[in-house]
C-alpha cells in the first residue's frame, strides 16, 4: 500500500514483517506513506504517532526520514516472521539553488519476502510554467540518492520494484503544443477542466496530462507505470470536506500520483487493485491518494542472494579456506576454476555498440567503457583485485574506447561473463544491468547511463528449438541517463547465452589466461571472483 510518509530501523536488527493474507488489498505486508508540506515539526511527530497507533501492535517502523517538510514512513506487518533487511536511505534536496529542502526526495529500500523494494516520497516544483524544472528535479534526485543502494546504479535501475509518490506538481497544460499567440486564458482553461470533471471525462484531462508528456517524450519517468486514474484531480482545492471546490486561482490538476518501476525479470508482477483520491481529508489545499498494490514475490535463486545478508550471496566455508590455502591467490584461482568446471553459463556480446552517448570530457568527447551488474547483485562472478569505493570486488568491464560518442567494441574486448547458476529457470529469475562510464584520471568515472536487459532463456526466447543449449536476441535500447532516454544515445548488439561444453571450455581458457598472464581488462595478473 503506497501513499504517505516515513520510519527508521537498523540493517542489523530486522524488522519482523507478516506473510501475505488472502486478501493482501485489505491486509497488506507493508505500507509507505509520503508527505510534502508538514509546517512544523511537532505536527510531524503527531502525524507519525497517529499512524503507529491507528495501525496498532501488529505493525512496526521500517524507516522513516524527513527533509524539510517532506517526509517518508514505511511500516511492515509483525505477525509472521518474515524480515526486513539490508535497510538504506538517502536524500535530496533540489529547492532554492540546488540546495533548500523544500523541494527534493526521500528514498528507502529494503528486501522482504527476497523482494527489493525502494519507496520514493518526492516534492517537485511547482506552477505550470515549471514543467522542465520538475523533471530536472526528478533527474536529480535519482543522481543525488544513488549511494543508498550496495552497487554503483540509480534508483531507477537497482531495485525489483521502485515506488514514487508524492506532490509531484505536474499540471493539466491545455495549451501545450500550441502557439503562444493561442493559447486559452486562465479562466478558460480552469472551466474547460472543471467540465471535465463535472462529466467524469478524466481520459479527456489526461491527454492534456505533462507527466504523460514527459515520459512518453522520455524526458522523465521512463519505464515507470501507473494505475488508471479514476478519480478527480487533487488540486487545487478548498480546505474542506467532500469532493474538491477548486480555487479558480490554479487550473485543476492530478498534482499527487502513485507510480512504480519494475526490473525487467520481476515486470509484471505488480498488480494496482485500487488507486482512488481521499475527499474526506481537509487539511491542505491537495487531496491525498492511496494506492494498493500486489506484488508477485521474486524468487532470486538462492545460490547468489540471501535476504538476511541483504540480498547478497554468503561466501561459502570453503571458498574461504580456499582462499587461505597457497601462496597468494593460488588457492583461491584453483577453487574458481572447479567451481567453473560445473554446469555454469557463459555470457558473450558480439558486435557491441553505443551511438550518440552523453558527453562528459572537454571537447565535446568521452572515453567510453561499459560495466555488467546484475539484479540479485551477487550473480556474476568477479575480479577481487579491483575494488570499488566500498572495498567490493570490481564487476566485469569491457575496454575503454578513447574520445568518441559512438564506440564500438570488438568481440574480444567485451569479457565473457559468467553467472553463479546452474539452471536455466534461475537465470530467468535475474536482470542484467549494463552501465556505460566515462575513464577519468584524475576524478571518479562518470555514469553515463544505464541499459536493463532479461538474460536469453529458454522462457525468454520462446522461438528457440526444442534442447537448445544456446540462446540469444539481438538489441537496441535507449540508455537511460538519470531517469530520462531523450539525450543520452543508444546501446546495441547481440546478447548470448551457452550452456554448451564447448563454450564452457572457452570460457575457462580465456579466464585462465588471465591468471597466468594479463588480465584483458586490466593489464594486471589476476583471478576472477
Amino acid at each position: 500500500e503506497a501513499g504517505g510518509e516515513a520510519g527508521t530501523t537498523s540493517p542489523e536488527k530486522p524488522t519482523k514483517a507478516a506473510s501475505p493474507s488472502s486478501s493482501p488489498s485489505a491486509s497488506p505486508d507493508a505500507t509507505a506513506s509520503g508527505g510534502a508540506a508538514c509546517q512544523f515539526a511537532w505536527l510531524t511527530n503527531l502525524w507519525e504517532v497517529g499512524i503507529t497507533e491507528h495501525l496498532g501492535k501488529d505493525w512496526a517502523v521500517v524507516d522513516h526520514s524527513n527533509l524539510g517538510q517532506m517526509k517518508l514512513m514505511v511500516l511492515a506487518r509483525t505477525t509472521s516472521g518474515h524480515a526486513c533487511t539490508g535497510v538504506t536511505r538517502a536524500k535530496s534536496a533540489c529547492g532554492i539553488g540546488g540546495v533548500v529542502p523544500n523541494k527534493g526526495g526521500i528514498l528507502t529500500g529494503f528486501h522482504i519476502r527476497n523482494t527489493y523494494l525502494g519507496f520514493m516520497s518526492a516534492h517537485l516544483a511547482a506552477h505550470m510554467e515549471h514543467w522542465a524544472t520538475r523533471d530536472a528535479n526528478y533527474a536529480e534526485i535519482l543522481r543525488e540518492t544513488m549511494h543508498a543502494g550496495p552497487r554503483d546504479l540509480d534508483a531507477a535501475v537497482q531495485f525489483d520494484h521502485l515506488f514514487w509518490v508524492g506532490d509531484l506538481n505536474y499540471r493539466v497544460d491545455r495549451d501545450h503544443g500550441r502557439p503562444k499567440d493561442q493559447h486559452h486564458t486562465k479562466e478558460e482553461n480552469w472551466a474547460a477542466v472543471k467540465q471535465l470533471i463535472d462529466d467524469k471525462d478524466y481520459a479527456a484531462i489526461l491527454q492534456h496530462d505533462q507527466l504523460h508528456h514527459s515520459r512518453a517524450r522520455g524526458s522523465a519517468w521512463v519505464g515507470f507505470e501507473e494505475a488508471d486514474i479514476a478519480f478527480d484531480p487533487t488540486f487545487k482545492v478548498e480546505r474542506s470536506v467532500g469532493p474538491g471546490q477548486y480555487k479558480a486561482k490554479r487550473v485543476p490538476a492530478f498534482c499527487d500520483r502513485v507510480l512504480w518501476r519494475s526490473a525487467p525479470h520481476t515486470q509484471g508482477n505488480v498488480e494496482c487493485t485500487m488507486y482512488k483520491g481521499v475527499p474526506l481529508v481537509s487539511t491542505s489545499d491537495h487531496k491525498p491518494v492511496i494506492a494498493d498494490v500486489r506484488i508477485k514475490v521474486s524468487t532470486p535463486p538462492p545460490e547468489v542472494y540471501n535476504m538476511r545478508n541483504h540480498g547478497k550471496m554468503l561466501r561459502s566455508q570453503s571458498a574461504r579456506k580456499a582462499s587461505a590455502a597457497g601462496d597468494g591467490n593460488e588457492g583461491m584461482i584453483a577453487y574458481a576454476l572447479e567451481k567453473r568446471r560445473r554446469v555454469w553459463p557463459v555470457v558473450s556480446f558480439s558486435g557491441l555498440k553505443a551511438d550518440g552517448i552523453v558527453s562528459s570530457d572537454f571537447g565535446g568527447t568521452s572515453d567510453p567503457y561499459l560495466t555488467f551488474y546484475t539484479n540479485p547483485s551477487d550473480v556474476l562472478w568477479r575480479h577481487p583485485h579491483k575494488t570499488d569505493h566500498t572495498g567490493a570486488a570490481h564487476p566485469p568491464q569491457t575496454a575503454i574506447e578513447p574520445k568518441t560518442l559512438n564506440p564500438r567494441w570488438a568481440d574480444e574486448k567485451v569479457p565473457m561473463l559468467h553467472p553463479r547458476v546452474n539452471t536455466d529457470a534461475a537465470l530467468d529469475n535475474c536482470s542484467l544491468i549494463i552501465s556505460v562510464k566515462d575513464s577519468d584520471l584524475m576524478t571518479a568515472d562518470d555514469v553515463l547511463g544505464y541499459v536493463s536487459l532479461r538474460f536469453p532463456t529458454r522462457a525468454f526466447c520462446k522461438d528457440a528449438p526444442v534442447g537448445a543449449q544456446e540462446f540469444s536476441y539481438d538489441f537496441d535500447e535507449p540508455i537511460l541517463f538519470e531517469g530520462t532516454t531523450g539525450k543520452s544515445g543508444r546501446l546495441s548488439g547481440n546478447i548470448k547465452v551457452s550452456w554448451t561444453d564447448d563454450m564452457r571450455l572457452t570460457a575457462l581458457e580465456w579466464y585462465e589466461s588471465e591468471y597466468s598472464d594479463v588480465c584483458k581488462c586490466c593489464n594486471t595478473a589476476c583471478t576472477v571472483m
